[in-house]
């Protein structure tokens, strides 16, 4: 299913996003969706990335670049670094924050953002660039 996006795509990284990840380190292959072109009204389309390419071929598609939905780079976050554990997504009023938080307080990494997916962005970009990732 081709899914079309505008300014903020639905629930995956914007273009600006895939290229920072991917020029700091995050490797295309773990990517689930990709850009495949734009529409009538000059929208992005994004789609699903299969895991086998030919499929792609098969409906002639062509991927543009690789990007990641929100659920992805999730599953890519390390679960601990250094004895801190990654603490989920909290909403406080419009503002989401993640980190990492050890048993004492201390903070290893700390994102907020106004959406879950630029913080969870932002902490991938500061991790690769920690070497965590």
């Amino acid at each position: 299913m081709i899914m079309e996006t505008n300014d903020r795509p639905l629930g995956w990284t914007t273009i600006d996003e895939s290229q920072a990840l991917m020029k700091i380190g995050l490797k295309p292959e773990s990517a689930d969706m990709c850009y495949v072109g734009h529409d009538n009204g000059g929208n992005w389309i994004g789609y699903p990335m299969p895991s086998d390419f030919s499929k792609l071929n098969e409906k002639k598609i062509t991927p543009i670049l690789p990007c990641w939905s929100l659920g992805k780079l999730k599953s890519l976050l390390p679960r601990e670094i250094d004895g801190c554990r990654y603490v989920t997504s909290s909403i406080v009023g419009d503002i989401i924050s993640i980190a990492y938080l050890g048993d004492y307080g201390q903070t290893l990494c700390a994102k907020t953002r106004h959406t879950e997916i630029e913080a969870v962005v932002a902490m991938v970009l500061d991790l690769l660039n920690k070497e965590y990732m």
